[in-house]
């Protein structure tokens, strides 16, 4: 069975998806998560902020991190919601794991 991913990396897509062998497909949405506009506005937020949390500049790349333990349970939740939707509308027709390394 197809399996999706979901997690982080700087500058990607939160969506892995592979097919059943565990080859990488691709990098973001397949052609049943470009229809839903919920999960596509939420994972690309998620990315946005995910990024933000480096600062990347001529001379310096690093992990700066939440500004707050509140603000980081927030994007953790907002993650799982967006997981949630995604084993909601396609739990049929993929595996769904969520590897969310903070």
């Amino acid at each position: 069975m197809k399996k999706i991913r979901f997690l982080f990396h700087y500058q990607c897509s939160s969506i892995w998806i592979y097919d059943d062998k565990g080859e990488l497909i691709c990098n973001g949405f397949s052609d049943e998560l470009e229809k839903e506009n919920e999960i596509a506005q939420l994972t690309n937020e998620l990315a946005d902020e995910y990024d933000s949390l480096f600062e990347n500049n001529e001379t310096a790349f690093e992990y700066k991190g939440f500004s707050s333990e509140e603000d980081k349970q927030f994007f953790l939740k907002k993650t799982n919601i967006a997981v949630a939707l995604i084993k909601s509308r396609l739990g049929n027709n993929y595996i769904v794991e969520s590897r969310v390394d903070l």
